[in-house]
């Protein structure tokens, strides 16, 4: 048990947890750990997008979770984003992103979804 999601994915990334991984493989870890988490200056969403895919066995996580850092910041630049939110499902070993997007964008598929309540929003853009 992680207090702090931080640590848990630098555990993940670091070289002992690769020296288990090298000595008895990689094991199942039931866990969603939030990677990268950055805002755009739009104020609703009205569209999610998502991507998934497999992280390689021999993957160096460290590298990947810093590039999905650039990635998500990167797209919360784009105009019309509300948030950019990635992490590492370690059970199957996949990485998801989600988009957060004020408009649909070609190209880019999204699913429609309800307002979100903004409540927690301010909060959230200061952690």
């Amino acid at each position: 048990m992680w207090r702090d999601t931080g640590a848990a994915a630098d555990f993940l990334g670091s070289s002992g947890f690769q020296a288990v991984v090298d000595s008895f493989g990689r094991p199942r870890i039931d866990v969603w750990l939030a990677w990268a988490v950055s805002f755009g200056t739009a104020i609703t969403s009205r569209f999610l997008a998502d991507e998934t895919r497999l992280i390689a066995t021999d993957a160096d996580l460290e590298s990947l979770r810093a590039r999905e850092v650039a990635r998500g910041r990167e797209i919360a630049g784009q105009r019309d984003v509300l948030a950019s939110a990635s992490g590492l499902d370690a059970g199957t070993w996949r990485l998801t992103r989600f988009t957060l997007r004020a408009a649909p964008v070609a190209d880019i598929s999204a699913a429609a979804i309800a307002p979100l309540a903004a409540p927690g929003l301010a909060a959230a853009r200061r952690l």
